[in-house]
């Protein structure tokens, strides 16, 4: 495909969010599955999350943690020296990753596209080189440009670059994703590859046949980390009016930096004997768990600006579990084409409790097959199909 000596080189820019690395990794996996020259550039953190069996983690000749103290991705907008100092390096170290990197590979995956991305490496772009993001949604180049903090002015800068060099591709994980970037931010669609974010390697979970009549309880469960746009005090006060036995509800993840709202889901639970709350991060092996154990996932972020993935919603099939989920996309289209879960409209407290006692009276098994054949698009085979075909017409028009 090259004269240079790897297709593709992946790291990830956003390198305190251990999920994007993992989203680098299947990545990685999948480019090197297609048959594509793949290594792993250890820029942040891929040596220790971006490892596969046959494919080289490659050394760049300098580590950024040692003069990024308080990481800019932790620290909220501020004037201070020291945010202003860990952007400097932050900057300065994607564009020498960048540098180096434009000698060695055809094509270079920066990773997630995020408010606090980068800009300073879009000016070192070759024209024999294509750079690709992960575009996790459209508003961050809508409307977190609106201020005129350092943030907001990068973010601008970032915008008209991306639109401006042809070479810089997107990556998504749905059509709907996809047209927002195209027709709200301006980037060409051709520049835009649809990937699903996660591959499905076969259900280890199972379904109950019907949990009333088989007297064991309808288990509910609400996962990850919780912050003020979950709303978990909405299913919170659904379960109060549903005042039903024979239910079970856990909320499970810590809430981070928001001891207002860890105190409100707090007082919500009061006199609530069905409700457990699990207040820490998990592992991956108690995550899987408690997706196994559950009857149903309930999903109750707000809606944003623009369309965005949810990777909870595909752990919850890919364990086998339908899902409730509020009425709007990506939600609305994916459980009513394939009829994997139950809606409700978001904010609505009466609705959500309706659907939850639809929930518990459903026949919960029959789900199984629906799920199944919605878990098919994700499956390695096809994957691998519709990446490469993609890139193969990008490439080759280039």
């Amino acid at each position: 495909m090259t004269s240079k000596k790897f297709d593709f080189v992946l790291f990830e820019n956003a390198y305190h969010i251990e999920n994007h690395y993992k989203d680098c990794s299947l990545l990685g996996f999948v480019l090197h599955e297609i048959g594509y020259k793949v290594a792993f550039a250890n820029v942040f953190k891929e040596d220790k999350f971006c490892v596969i069996d046959g494919v080289q983690n490659i050394l760049l000749g300098l580590n950024p943690f040692s003069l990024i103290k308080n990481s800019i991705l932790f620290k909220k907008k501020n004037n201070s020296f020291s945010f202003y100092f860990a952007r400097f390096i932050y900057e300065l170290y994607t564009a020498f990753a960048i540098i180096k990197l434009n000698k060695k590979a055809a094509n270079i995956y920066l990773g997630s596209l995020t408010s606090y991305t980068a800009v300073l490496w879009t000016y070192f772009l070759h024209k024999d080189t294509n750079y690709f993001l992960w575009g996790l949604r459209a508003h961050v180049l809508l409307d977190d440009c609106k201020g005129n903090d350092l943030i907001s002015r990068s973010l601008r800068l970032l915008k008209k670059n991306i639109i401006e060099n042809t070479n810089v591709k997107l990556i998504v994980s749905n059509e709907i994703i996809k047209k927002e970037f195209s027709t709200l931010v301006g980037i060409d669609s051709n520049r835009i590859i649809v990937r699903p974010e996660r591959l499905y390697k076969g259900n280890n979970g199972s379904l109950h046949s019907n949990s009333f009549e088989h007297e064991s309880k309808v288990r509910f469960l609400t996962i990850g980390t919780l912050r003020r746009s979950k709303h978990v005090e909405n299913v919170l006060q659904a379960f109060k009016r549903l005042d039903m036995d024979g239910i079970c509800y856990t909320i499970a993840g810590r809430c981070k930096n928001d001891p207002v709202y860890d105190k409100l889901i707090s007082d919500e639970m009061v006199g609530m004997k069905n409700v457990k709350r699990i207040n820490r991060f998990l592992s991956d092996d108690e995550f899987a768990d408690l997706l196994n154990e559950t009857d149903y996932v309930i999903l109750c972020d707000e809606p944003e600006s623009t369309c965005g993935s949810n990777g909870t919603l595909l752990e919850a099939l890919f364990a086998g579990k339908p899902v409730i989920a509020p009425n709007f996309e990506p939600f609305t289209n994916e459980l009513q084409s394939y009829n994997i879960g139950l809606l409700y409209n978001f904010g609505d407290v009466i609705d959500l409790e309706n659907c939850l006692r639809e929930g518990v009276f459903r026949i919960i098994n029959r789900y199984e097959y629906n799920i199944e054949d919605y878990c098919k698009k994700y499956e390695i085979c096809v994957v691998k199909q519709l990446l490469k075909s993609q890139l193969l017409m990008m490439l080759d028009n280039k």
